[in-house]
């Protein structure tokens, strides 16, 4: 006869950050074998009920997902940023097309007094 032994893990520390609707949970923990890894879980409400949703990464791995993760938000950025640039862009050959309205007749006449 086998018996199973349950290990629990101990938070070390956390993070909350609310974001819009959505809430991040960044917590350190160590498992009951010994290892640290950290979870990344977000809250995201769905109606009356809340969805969450989790990543665990192990201490040996944090390195290459920082790497990652910094990788992608300056990609992220840098889209962005061509984004905003095209959006002022077609505004401003918008603005460039419109052509100026004729002066009233009312206009002409206070702009020949001034």
């Amino acid at each position: 006869m086998s018996t199973v032994t349950t290990t629990k893990s101990v938070k070390l520390s956390s993070q909350y950050v609310q974001a819009g609707k959505r809430s991040y949970f960044f917590d350190l923990k160590r498992s009951g074998f010994g290892e640290v890894y950290f979870t990344i879980s977000q809250l995201i409400p769905e109606g009356n009920t809340w969805t969450r949703s989790t990543v665990l990464v192990p201490a040996e791995h944090a390195r290459a997902f920082y790497d990652g993760l910094c990788a992608t938000i300056k990609e992220m950025r840098q889209a962005m940023a061509m984004e905003q640039a095209a959006l002022a862009e077609v505004e401003e050959q918008a603005s460039a097309r419109k052509t100026p309205r004729k002066a009233t007749p009312r206009q002409q006449a206070a702009a020949s007094v001034a």
